[in-house]
């Protein structure tokens, strides 16, 4: 997944092959980190599959008790810049395209450097 999101030059949304639906997977608690992380990054191109697929009104209306729950969630060890992605998920499509260009910077582009 995060390959994808390089080769499509850190584009989270429709054409990223990530998890059917990560919110479950949040909750397992014998995640490590890295697995932690990748399914909060699986989570972020899910909401950005469905702003692609709709709209950001229909995506907030539909997934916000999810995102709410995975902000309530402790996540240790996972960068507070994906924290700030989901928060930014309610404010505007705009502000969380901003958030995930962080994402990417910060997360995605250091771990594909490190495999």
């Amino acid at each position: 997944m995060y390959r994808e999101i390089i080769d499509y030059s850190g584009n989270f949304g429709d054409p990223i092959d990530g998890i059917a639906y990560p919110f479950d997977r949040l909750t397992e608690r014998a995640l490590s980190v890295f697995e932690l992380t990748g399914v909060c990054v699986a989570a972020l191109c899910f909401l950005m599959n469905a702003i692609d697929n709709a709209s950001h009104e229909y995506a907030v209306e539909y997934y916000k008790n999810q995102v709410a729950s995975a902000l309530r969630m402790e996540l240790p060890g996972v960068p507070s810049v994906i924290r700030d992605a989901f928060a930014a998920f309610y404010q505007s499509e705009e502000a969380l395209q901003r958030k995930l260009n962080q994402v990417y910077i910060e997360v995605i582009l250091p771990q594909v450097r490190e495999l």
